[in-house]
């Protein structure tokens, strides 16, 4: 099993550009500050663990609290993010169930005007054997009787060692044997942390990702044969955009989650990075001083409130570092690329689209 904390961080480039460049020194700042205060989430497990309050993990039961964030919406759909923890009940580590409440939650979606539903982004990795019993139980989910139609699951894990390129695939330098691979990671989804719902079809989705890959590859990487690892990890993460904004062009879901286990770390950047990737992909890419304390209290607010802390550094720096290099391709290119793109969804897609904070 790999350990997060030794995964090598991507370096981002500080100063390249003055919104990300000031986003990476605050989470710098930010962690100087709380060092001044280093047992908060120690205090944290330690009162789990002498007055435990519950029996069960159940995050929705547990005063982990899901909130609606801000809405992405074109001509063609509109869909509201929710920040949502796993919505499983687990008292075994091999065995886990769906909670009732989210149930009763996507029920009560159905029967509202236009009978909303809802596609969970699952962040949490389907080959580990800690998370593999709430993942099986999401990915099935969608297969029960009163679920059918207002509920989707796609498995987008963001903890293998092929996401993080470790292990084996740390000095995979060769562009065209790095997307070779990225190909069997679709085509064997299953054994590599993926899933999409059976209803998309596996071929569409693989012509999808091979057709995007190559954009991606052309369009900022200027086709280059050799990627460093710093280019092959925003490479995963533009896909993991583009692929993201095609489920919501293919399934129209009414409202939409990046679920990890707590939604504290791996959910809520997530969150902010599809956020800020809406934004810069839209016409109105000028982001107001709002919009940036937003980007920063959706990434961060959840792990302050839960843990004392900040979110994990090297997933922030991660989600920087693609969005930096998606902000200066796009200031130099961005007609080009988004007509590039626009045919992978069959229309203008990116015509009139926004992201708006709900409030």
């Amino acid at each position: 099993l790999m350990n997060p904390d030794a995964i090598p961080s991507p370096k981002h480039k500080k100063g390249a550009n003055p919104l990300w460049g000031a986003l990476l020194v605050n989470q710098e700042k930010g962690a100087e500050v709380l060092k001044n205060y280093p047992n908060g989430p120690l205090f944290k497990t330690l009162d789990d663990l002498v007055n435990p309050s519950y029996d069960v993990f159940e995050p929705l039961a547990q005063e982990n609290t899901p909130r609606l964030l801000y809405t992405i919406h074109n001509e063609k759909f509109k869909v509201n993010i929710l920040r949502l923890p796993s919505p499983t009940r687990q008292m075994m580590i091999n065995k886990a169930e769906s909670s009732v409440l989210f149930e009763v939650f996507i029920i009560a979606l159905r029967q509202l005007k236009n009978s909303q539903n809802f596609l969970l982004i699952n962040m949490q990795d389907r080959t580990s054997w800690q998370e593999h019993a709430r993942c099986h139980t999401l990915e099935n989910l969608p297969n029960h009787p009163h679920m059918i139609e207002g509920f989707e699951v796609c498995s987008l894990t963001k903890h293998t060692p092929f996401y993080h390129q470790v292990e084996e695939y740390h000095d995979l330098s060769s562009a065209k044997e790095f997307m070779s691979l990225l190909q069997d990671q679709i085509l064997n989804a299953a054994e590599c942390g993926l899933y999409f719902p059976p209803n998309l079809g596996a071929v569409y989705i693989q012509d999808f990702v091979k057709n995007c890959a190559g954009l991606i590859h052309e369009h900022f990487f200027g086709k280059k044969g050799i990627l460093s690892r710093k280019n092959r990890l925003d490479f995963i993460e533009l896909l993991y955009f583009f692929l993201t904004l095609k489920m919501i062009d293919r399934i129209s879901p009414t409202q939409m989650s990046f679920s990890c286990k707590d939604a504290i770390d791996t959910g809520a950047i997530a969150s902010a990075g599809f956020f800020a990737f809406i934004k810069l992909m839209s016409e109105d890419s000028v982001w107001s001083l709002e919009e940036e304390d937003f980007f920063v209290w959706m990434a961060q607010s959840s792990a302050l409130m839960y843990r004392e802390r900040l979110v994990r550094f090297e997933q922030y720096e991660r989600m920087l570092s693609v969005l930096e290099l998606l902000d200066s391709e796009l200031s130099l290119h961005k007609k080009t690329i988004l007509k590039a793109f626009e045919p992978l969804y069959g229309y203008a897609i990116f015509k009139h689209l926004y992201a708006q904070e709900l409030k």
